[in-house]
């Protein structure tokens, strides 16, 4: 994993700034239009095609999603005043071929929490959950994550597959991440090809 995850986390920047442009209107005369213009600041390798293989987007729609596999993960904040950072972790900020780490990360920026505070580490798998929930296991065991226990002081992991094994609550892989979620103030959950879930029931458990 990048070394300088942590501190691009904490600092990465998205802004969108308009722009007037010089142009011709449709008769053909001098006319200037509005662009708008997407300004990243804030990731310290300073490499602009690292950070579009990291960085997925971190803006404000009411509805953030990340797709791979055929399933899909969204979040769901209802419009509210929340920044949601979506990072790229296995093929961007793990870039190891041979790497077993989750696919994608949120992090929640929002008033409630000054702008830290939520976490969501999410897989989107076929049908191995157990190789899933041992994904993410060893993403949060990484000490990259593990200094942004500082800031982030919940911390979900979340797995959206084509079908829940029987009986996958009891097994003994399932409730050591269970235990590790609770640790660091977050939950497990998982859902069938296409999960929505709301912002205001994050905390709200499966069981």
């Amino acid at each position: 994993m990048c070394g300088q995850f942590p501190t691009c986390v904490e600092t990465f920047k998205h802004e969108e700034k308009p722009v007037k442009v010089k142009g011709l209107n449709k008769s053909k005369k001098k006319a200037n239009t509005t662009e708008i213009k997407h300004i990243y600041t804030g990731y310290p390798c300073g490499d602009a095609n690292k950070r579009e293989r990291c960085v997925c987007f971190s803006d404000t729609r009411s509805k953030p999603s990340c797709t791979e596999n055929g399933k899909t993960y969204t979040l769901d904040h209802g419009g509210a005043n929340v920044e949601v950072l979506c990072m790229h972790i296995d093929g961007g900020v793990v870039d190891d071929a041979e790497s077993q780490r989750c696919d994608y990360a949120y992090f929640v920026r929002d008033k409630v929490d000054h702008g830290h505070g939520r976490a969501i580490f999410i897989e989107l798998k076929g049908s191995n959950t157990r190789t899933a929930l041992k994904q993410l296991i060893v993403t949060l065991d990484m000490p990259e994550v593990n200094a942004l226990k500082r800031s982030y002081k919940r911390i979900y992991g979340r797995v959206v597959n084509t079908s829940s094994v029987p009986r996958i609550q009891n097994t003994g892989l399932y409730m050591d991440l269970k235990e590790k979620l609770k640790r660091m103030g977050g939950n497990l959950k998982i859902g069938e090809w296409n999960l929505v879930e709301p912002y205001n029931k994050l905390d709200i458990a499966n069981g």
